[in-house]
């Protein structure tokens, strides 16, 4: 367990799978225990002008699913079925101001017997 992790997250990972010969699309929803999540304001290039922005970075104990670029987190849980990509629209747009993100990078902190082994999940958010 992790030092402040009292968070529970959502997470939500797009599964693609073939089915007689056709990719078929497919959300799935997994709760997280144990998890920490910080927000951070930051500045980011627009073309030629800086704007500021929102980082959030989540730290998930090692033992549990393992977050990928691409997927997204919730904080808390997340009582809507996602099941279509309206879904997850409906779902990121109703959770945007909780921070709830698209995951742009996960750094893998539980190799190797890292003390406190986890994966940080982060993306910009709303």
């Amino acid at each position: 367990m992790l030092p402040f992790g009292m968070e529970n997250l959502t997470l939500v990972q797009r599964v693609e799978a073939a089915v007689d010969g056709r990719t078929q699309l497919r959300y799935v929803k997994r709760c997280l225990s144990g998890c920490s999540w910080r927000r951070k304001s930051i500045w980011k290039q627009n073309g030629a002008r800086m704007e500021r922005g929102e980082e959030v970075v989540c730290r998930i104990p090692a033992g549990q699913e393992v977050p990928h670029a691409g997927d997204y987190l919730f904080r808390g849980d997340v009582p809507e079925r996602i099941e279509s990509t309206a879904d997850l629209s409906a779902a990121l747009e109703k959770h945007r101001d909780a921070g709830a993100f698209r995951i742009a990078s996960v750094a893998d902190n539980a190799a190797n017997g890292a003390l406190l082994a986890h994966y940080a999940a982060s993306g910009e958010g709303a």
